[in-house]
């Protein structure tokens, strides 16, 4: 019984040694070994370290100390670390031979206060004899890596970090000391598979702030970049201030390119500005400056001046970037100024842009050019971007360009292959396509010409020198790479001296090819429609179409046209044509097709077919023939109720057999041709007197420049007719 009482007393005494061991020594010695620890760390990294919230030491079943709310400042006392939890586990060995190390270390959410926008990382570290294995987890990534080294400098062996898509891997070395020293090689950089470059830098922390001596970037594509300057913190905001470089290689040559950076950024604000913004292009220059808000709801404002820009072609641009940087924030403004635009063979000069997004909603303040084409051109309007799709509409934009002004809305639609463009727009006055269209070499000047001079009407004619159809070469400009639907209203459309009133065009940019679907309007009093294609290809162009006009005045078609001031009326025709070339008389002489005409109620001066069967009915004595025939075809005019025919073009020869005129005492029918490319005509006519059923037709050939033909009748057998009879016709 005594031995059991002494046993259970030896029971008593070891486990209060265990109780005093497990939550007395705990409890008085944890704040110590904190201490003591953080204050080694700190003098070997030259920062200060405090646990703000409660220090424990558990040491079963293995010791370790847990500290909660620590903070890390540098020498200055500003914070650059907070951490929520630290978990160091020691070794009884090392802890009985007083040494204050640990084996093990867990740093739970840790936010670097340098790195504001940075997510909170998770941190483990593993030491052993050669040094020890860093691993930390962050929203979006891994790091992983090894150091070691003394208490006076760091080496980081090998590294990896992988964020997204994106992986690191290089090494790095930390001099420890009153201001600590960071030197970074990134060996490689990669997204996924494919090469994106590597990195080097180096920076110093001191009592101003981190200097960054050097921070390099060298893209797999040969280009560089550069940043220098100095990061402070004040009060949780980080300050950067220093200089940019950048070098890339073009097609022409290399971009380089200079600018200023100043930054701040906070927890939950932040702000980048670059300043004395310069990009030195092959062919060009770009300066000025861009401002970012990093809030829940980022913003940037742009403004930049470029020497000249060209789009589509080969070089250098730095416009996509700029676009897509616009594109990806909810609020954007940009004012850019170009001294000179290029694009598809057409140039610029003077070009404003100067725009605001806020959210889906882009409104441009002031589109303008100096000169395009010889005329200034501003617009202003409103678009609205797709939320998930690149497409964007556009509504009430007001514009003035040369002669034209009005409004336009409608659509893109960047999604496919080419940009899809649809535009609807509605002109206050009329549309001059030779202010905006580039002239074609000069053609002849009887037949596409009006005749201005009043006196030219009456004067007497005389013959004309047979015109020759330009050779110049030309094309059309290049079409923009894009698939577009256009619609114009406008109350006229003028073009070398053709005037389409109520005009409204329905047309396509597509297969490099700019197709009219409708062309309508009022044109020569009647309405008129046309239909085509017109496209270029290896220089020479090719144009299809078939055309349409009702009770058009026959009168001032012809004198446009043909420079024939003679016949007048009303006329309907129709025409099928195409023509290749790469010159005005290379499309003329291959002009094929067929063109239609049906005229009513006109007239044609020159001669008097009813004065002429009037006088046959008069005939008392045979030289009464002759005063009549002189009478009737030396001038005089003719109403005619119908002239119609065909008229079939092949090679720039226009041929007719069907061509028939009916008036008020006879006919007149006609065979022949026109050679549009001499322009020249060769026609037989057939005068028919219905009133004299009995008489033979007598004949007119007409040959020679089509505005001043030569004429030569045929009244032979009319003539020998009315001899043998002795006798005027019967009445």
């Amino acid at each position: 019984m005594r031995r059991i009482t002494r046993f259970a007393a030896a029971l008593v005494v070891v486990a209060a040694a265990v109780a005093l061991v497990a939550i007395v020594v705990p409890l008085a010695v944890a704040d110590r070994l904190w201490l003591a620890m953080a204050q080694g760390a700190a003098t070997a990294t030259g920062t200060r370290i405090e646990a703000e919230g409660p220090v424990r030491l558990k040491l079963f079943p293995a010791p370790r100390l847990l500290a909660s709310s620590i903070e890390i400042a540098n020498a200055a006392g500003v914070p650059l670390v907070h951490v929520d939890r630290i978990r160091l586990d020691l070794g009884w060995s090392d802890l009985l031979a007083g040494r204050r190390q640990a084996r093990r270390a867990e740093l739970r959410h840790t936010r670097f206060l340098t790195l504001p926008q940075h997510p909170p990382a998770d941190i483990e570290l593993v030491g052993d004899r050669d040094g020890a294995t860093v691993a930390a987890s962050f929203e979006g990534g891994t790091l992983r890596g090894r150091v070691r080294g003394s208490a006076s400098r760091m080496e980081v062996e090998a590294f990896t970090v992988v964020v997204g898509t994106y992986t690191a891997a290089g090494t790095g070395t930390l001099t420890l000391g009153d201001e600590p020293r960071l030197v970074l090689a990134l060996d490689r950089i990669d997204d996924g598979a494919a090469p994106v470059g590597r990195g080097e830098g180096a920076a110093v922390w001191g009592n101003d702030g981190v200097v960054i001596e050097r921070l390099v970037f060298q893209h797999a594509n040969g280009g560089e970049a550069v940043f220098f300057g100095l990061a402070t913190v004040d009060h949780g905001t980080v300050r950067l201030e220093g200089g940019l470089e950048g070098r890339v290689p073009t097609p022409g040559g290399a971009t380089e390119a200079t600018a200023r950076l100043a930054a701040s950024l906070a927890a939950e604000i932040g702000r980048i500005e670059l300043s004395d913004i310069e990009l030195r292009m092959p062919e060009s220059r770009l300066s000025g400056s861009l401002r970012s808000e990093l809030t829940a709801e980022p913003s940037l404002v742009a403004d930049l001046r470029l020497d000249q820009l060209r789009l589509g072609g080969e070089g250098s641009s730095p416009l996509p970037g700029v676009m897509a940087a616009l594109a990806a924030v909810p609020k954007a403004e940009l004012r850019l100024r170009v001294g000179r635009l290029h694009w598809s063979g057409a140039a610029a000069d003077g070009v404003v842009l100067d725009v605001v997004r806020q959210g889906p909603q882009v409104t441009i303040r002031e589109a303008a050019a100096r000169d395009i084409g010889g005329a200034p051109f501003h617009a202003q309007g409103r678009f609205v971007l797709a939320a998930s799709e690149p497409q964007a509409s556009f509504e009430s934009v007001i514009f003035r360009y040369a002669t034209l002004s009005g409004t336009a809305r409608g659509s893109v639609d960047m999604a496919g292959t080419v940009p899809r463009v649809r535009i609807d727009a509605a002109l206050d006055g009329p549309l001059a396509l030779d202010a905006i269209v580039p002239p074609l070499p000069p053609l002849p000047r009887e037949p596409m010409t009006r005749r201005a001079a009043a006196a030219a009407a009456t004067a007497p004619r005389q013959p004309a020198a047979t015109p020759a159809w330009s050779r110049d070469r030309f094309s059309f400009p290049a079409l923009p790479p894009v698939a577009a639907e256009i619609h114009v209203a406008a109350p006229r459309l003028l073009w070398r001296g053709l005037r389409l009133d109520q005009a409204d065009l329905n047309a396509r940019l597509a297969d490099d090819a700019v197709v009219i679907d409708a062309l309508a309007g009022q044109l020569y009093g009647g309405r008129f429609e046309l239909r085509g294609r017109a496209s270029t290809r290896d220089a020479t162009s090719a144009f299809t179409g078939n055309a349409t006009l009702a009770g058009g005045d026959l009168k001032a078609v012809l004198r446009d046209y043909a420079g024939v001031r003679d016949i007048a009326g009303s006329v309907d025709s129709s025409a099928e044509l195409s023509a290749t070339g790469g010159s005005p008389a290379e499309l003329v002489a291959g002009l094929e097709g067929t063109v239609q005409v049906r005229c009513r109620d006109g007239t044609i001066d020159g001669f008097n077919l009813p004065g002429m069967s009037e006088g046959l009915k008069k005939l008392q004595r045979p030289t009464d023939l002759a005063e009549t025939f002189r009478l009737g075809l030396g001038g005089g005019r003719t109403p005619f109720s119908t002239l119609d025919g065909t008229f079939r073009i092949e090679r720039g020869i226009a041929r007719t057999e069907n061509l028939r005129l009916v008036a008020r005492g006879g006919e007149v029918r006609t065979v022949g041709q026109v050679n549009l490319a001499a322009w020249t005509l060769d026609m037989t006519h057939q005068f028919r007197l219905t009133e004299h059923p009995d008489l033979p037709s007598f004949g007119l050939n007409t040959s020679g420049p089509v505005d001043a033909p030569r004429r030569v009748f045929d009244f032979q057998a009319l003539q020998s007719q009315l001899v043998r009879r002795g006798r005027p016709p019967a009445r």
